[in-house]
């Protein structure tokens, strides 16, 4: 409660409380439906015989076509002052439970924040597993600029494929995969080497 002692200004908001409520709605269908039977009950199409008795159906058709309308517009009345409801319920539904979707956006940034923070001290853990397994291919020999095959271009063409990118994946296995798949590098640098030699 407020402790000042000015009046508070409010703004009355009229209510339209007669389609918030299920069973008024269904009163203003039935009304409708009442009065569309009692308008139908007007009308008799039949056998036309001559050209007066054709213009009078065409004129009855018109008239009832007319009633259509009325009644129609007495729905999408009804249909847009619902939707509108609706579209301010969903609005109110949403700014109502903000505070718990932001909760959700903050819980998702965190893990992913902890998950890529894993992911990376297992590249590091890897890139050293690397240059010790492999020095000839992970380091740069003597004279050269570069090693020839980086552990950035060994993860990056093998990280997603074998899964060693993945949060859930086991240190150990990663590090297994990543001999497999040195061994078959160097293996095929063996074979190019006998080749060149040939």
């Amino acid at each position: 409660m407020t402790s000042s002692a000015e009046p508070i200004q409010v703004e009355a908001v009229p209510i339209d409380t007669d389609l918030r409520t299920q069973d008024a709605i269904q009163r203003q269908l039935a009304e409708i439906a009442h009065e569309a039977h009692e308008l139908a009950s007007r009308y008799t199409p039949h056998t036309i015989v001559d050209r007066d008795d054709h213009k009078a159906s065409k004129k009855d058709r018109a008239d009832a076509n007319k009633d259509v309308r009325a009644l129609n517009d007495r729905i999408r009345k009804m249909t847009a002052a619902v939707d509108s409801w609706s579209r301010g319920v969903k609005e109110a539904g949403k700014q109502a439970i903000a505070p718990l979707k932001d909760l959700d956006a903050e819980y998702k940034e965190r893990i992913d924040a902890y998950e890529q923070g894993v992911v990376d001290a297992r590249f590091d853990m890897m890139r050293e597993r690397y240059e010790e397994y492999a020095p000839a291919l992970a380091l740069p020999v003597e004279g050269a600029e570069s090693a020839l095959v980086p552990f950035d271009r060994l993860w990056a063409h093998y990280a997603r494929p074998e899964r060693w990118s993945n949060y859930g994946t086991n240190d150990v296995k990663a590090v297994k995969s990543m001999e497999a798949v040195v061994g078959a590098i160097a293996s095929g640098e063996r074979s190019i080497d006998a080749l060149v030699a040939e």
